[in-house]
């Protein structure tokens, strides 16, 4: 009897051992497969999270921390490192005659003619955008189309490097002579362009390319774009802000709710800018949209201490500091 029992312990043994040896098998080869690149995090609703597209606008993700508070174990708040360099990352850069622009290594592009999902037209095969908002984009032109029946919007050009605004400066200033064309193209490393959220827009009629002249049709645009998160930036009457000449053509995309707030006051861009420096994390501009409560204020800081439970946005401005939008 006692023989039994032992041979019956080895066998168990023997029966352990051999899940073990399995199960690190296994195990080892699941810890070896190489990530799915498709693959994304879950997260949930009620976590700490950055809105959109880190690394991009909303800087400094990376580098966020957490801040326990005295005598208490949990966090309070989410601490945001910045760097200089990251001044002029983010939707709301700021680029004119005074602050030039330095196109990243990598400024995340992609091909409009194979990347949007809008039957829309693009006119050429070189025109590059933002990646991140080429979705908004589509949405802009499926609104035109649904909104007015027209068809006739196309997309006649989008990012430019320097070269490519070299020679697009050239040929004005071949056709009009350099202070002319001063007014209509800027310097290279001065264009919106360079940033990947800029559009001009064109008319096509019947084959043929007419002038997008902000009347007609073209209304719908200037009185529409910001719902998508895009502003009319050079309107009539701007120059001696903008020293740009009205272009009722170019779009830029600063992301809602910064360009309702720029439509609804009329405002450019640089009073904008200026606008927001007013305000600060202690007493930020409240503004509500779509039924959703922000909290914008400016800061030079480099360290931003936010509510851990906070959905924020951080945008250089190009020029000297950063625009955080909190969201309710």
């Amino acid at each position: 009897m006692q023989r039994k029992v032992k041979f019956r312990m080895i066998h168990i043994y023997l029966a352990l051992l051999l899940v073990l040896v399995v199960g690190v098998f296994v195990y080892g080869i699941m810890g070896n497969e190489t990530p799915d690149d498709d693959a994304k995090p879950d997260v949930s609703a009620d976590e700490n999270q950055v809105i959109g597209d880190p690394g991009i606008y909303y800087v400094g993700a990376e580098n966020a921390d957490t801040e326990e508070a005295p005598d208490e174990e949990e966090p309070t708040h989410i601490i945001l490192t910045l760097e200089d360099a990251d001044i002029s990352i983010g939707y709301l850069v700021l680029v004119n005659h005074e602050h030039s622009f330095e196109i990243p290594e990598n400024p995340e592009l992609s091909s409009l003619l194979t990347e949007r999902t809008g039957e829309y037209s693009v006119l050429g095969a070189n025109h590059y955008f933002r990646h991140s908002i080429i979705p908004k984009l589509d949405a802009l032109m499926a609104a035109y189309t649904e909104e007015t029946g027209g068809t006739r919007v196309a997309i006649i050009s989008a990012f430019r490097g320097l070269e490519a605004q070299q020679a697009a400066l050239d040929e004005q200033i071949a056709r009009l002579g350099r202070e002319e064309a001063l007014r209509w193209v800027a310097l290279p490393g001065h264009s919106e362009h360079h940033t990947g959220l800029a559009v001009d827009l064109g008319l096509y009629v019947d084959g043929e390319r007419r002038t997008f002249t902000g009347s007609g049709i073209t209304v719908w645009f200037r009185e529409n774009a910001h719902r998508f998160g895009f502003i009319l930036r050079y309107p009539d009457g701007s120059f001696e802000i903008t020293r740009t000449a009205y272009e009722p053509w170019h779009f830029r995309y600063i992301g809602a709710p910064h360009s309702v707030i720029v439509f609804e006051n009329e405002w450019l861009f640089e009073e904008y800018i200026d606008y927001i420096r007013n305000y600060t994390i202690d007493e930020p501009f409240i503004f509500v949209y779509g039924g959703t409560t922000y909290e914008i204020f400016f800061t030079d800081e480099r360290e931003i201490h936010l509510p851990l439970d906070s959905l924020f946005e951080v945008s250089g401005n190009n020029v000297d500091g950063f625009i955080v939008t909190v969201r309710g």
